[in-house]
């Protein structure tokens, strides 16, 4: 016969009470372990999420930034369009009308030329520039007024060449023989009794105004409606080639 195995002693009971708590302890830190696999697997997942997501969003920002040049594209072409337009006409300033002058549109484009253009015109004709003085329904299609931009202020005139050329006489011989203010004491920036400018669009009147704004340029002004401008302290002038660009791309 199989000798007995002695009866468990108490040392016994507390190595098997040691040992299954070695066992809970180390379950714990297996389940730990297997948490910290998760965790890592999960961070992991979420890394590569991010970089998916930076990488999308670098293509959304190329998308955009594309989809911007185009819209500024067309909208500066439509501009250009529009100042085209506006290539035949001029915005009088300064130049106080009658009632019945304002009212009528045959005696308002009679002023216009009386007072704005002849003088001008008779300039041209002394220098040979023009052949003849045109009259006033060969010179001028039509004018009309525009509201005050503010209560008291003479209201400005939009008027329309039917000849580029005459217009282009006019602008160029401006500063020679147009009718000065009473007022004029400058031979550098004379001041005229009724000025005109180029009917600029709003947009690219905006811009013009931006961009003398900007402490680093010097003057800007309209050519045939095409913006130029000369940095402070310099001489070389410079043309705006895209009027929804902002004013830092377009002076940088």
């Amino acid at each position: 016969m199989a000798p007995k195995k002695p009866p468990p002693t108490e040392s016994d009971a507390a190595a098997d009470l040691k040992h299954e708590a070695i066992m809970a302890q180390l379950a714990a830190m297996n389940s730990r372990f297997d948490k910290m696999d998760l965790l890592s697997e999960q961070l992991g997942n979420i890394e590569e999420s991010m970089r998916n997501l930076a990488a999308e969003n670098i293509v959304i920002k190329k998308t955009l930034a594309a989809n911007q040049t185009t819209l500024n594209t067309i909208q500066g072409n439509q501009i250009k369009m529009d100042q085209y337009n506006r290539s035949w006409s001029v915005r009088i300033m300064e130049l106080p009308l009658s009632p019945d002058e304002e009212a009528n549109p045959f005696r308002l484009v009679e002023v216009v030329y009386d007072k704005v253009f002849l003088p001008i015109l008779r300039g041209a004709l002394s220098k040979d520039l023009i052949p003849k003085i045109p009259s006033c329904e060969q010179l001028l299609e039509r004018a009309h007024v525009l509201p005050a931009p503010k209560p008291g202020v003479t209201k400005p005139i939009i008027c329309r060449f039917l000849n580029r050329d005459y217009r282009a006489v006019c602008f160029r011989l401006k500063k020679e023989f147009a009718t000065r203010s009473t007022q004029d004491s400058s031979d550098k920036r004379p001041r005229y009794a009724h000025p005109f400018y180029e009917d600029l669009s709003a947009a690219t009147f905006k811009k013009m105004k931006e961009i003398q704004a900007d402490p680093r340029v010097d003057s800007c002004w309209s050519i045939n409606g095409q913006l130029r401008f000369k940095m402070t302290g310099s001489d070389v002038v410079k043309k705006v080639s895209q009027i929804m660009d902002p004013v830092d791309n377009i002076i940088k």
